[in-house]
């Protein structure tokens, strides 16, 4: 038998082989057709991907694809921006020689619970809306901005519900739940701060390297 014929023969053979025998898979039982894994190996990666989408870690990815939204945000637009170190007690980002932001997140309606804020006039609220997940947006507040409108909506809520127990943490939300919107701040009032980066202090000028 030539070289070639032999090549053939072993080439056909490999062809009709049982699948559970391709790649030194002899038992067949474990093999599954879908993108040529095996079973064992299938099942672990399921496994992986049911753990990563859990609750808690959908939560966390989705704070961090809001932080990394509005660094890249204020890239764009010239401000040297990074995320705080974890486990950070301050704000979320933080910008060289420049304000601070605390971002909050939702892909499920345009509600943000918030806690309690002090005053700080050098920080601002980026709130995230990932409903949009290829055009997501971002409202940007003053720290002055959020206190009030979370001081008016917090009027408005005890004056319907006057045995309400205040627990420290408030919604942001627009529409407001009916009958408690603020005067001031009626039922659509969260588009005036789309996108309002322009709020913020132009960004400082990167020195340039030293001559050596």
């Amino acid at each position: 038998m030539s070289a070639r014929s032999s090549c053939s023969s072993r080439f056909c053979a490999r062809r009709n082989r049982h699948p559970g025998e391709v790649k030194g898979i002899t038992d067949t039982t474990r093999w599954s057709g879908e993108q040529g894994l095996t079973t064992d190996r299938r099942e672990k990666r399921l496994a992986y991907h049911r753990v990563m989408a859990t609750p808690q870690n959908e939560k966390i990815l989705l704070g961090e694809a809001g932080e990394h939204l509005v660094i890249s945000r204020l890239l764009r637009l010239g401000y040297v921006a990074s995320q705080a170190p974890r486990k950070w007690r301050g704000d979320d980002v933080l910008i060289d020689q420049g304000p601070t932001f605390q971002v909050k997140t939702t892909d499920k309606g345009l509600n943000w619970m918030i806690g309690q804020i002090r005053p700080n006039h050098r920080q601002f609220y980026a709130l995230v809306d990932f409903r949009q997940q290829i055009t997501p947006v971002v409202y940007v507040l003053s720290n002055k901005d959020i206190r009030e409108v979370i001081e008016r909506s917090c009027e408005a809520w005890q004056a319907v519900h006057r045995d309400s127990k205040d627990i420290g943490m408030r919604n942001v939300l627009d529409p407001w739940r009916k009958g408690c919107a603020p005067q001031k701040y009626p039922n659509g009032w969260l588009e005036h701060f789309r996108e309002r980066w322009d709020q913020l202090p132009a960004p400082v000028k990167a020195r340039p390297d030293s001559e050596s």
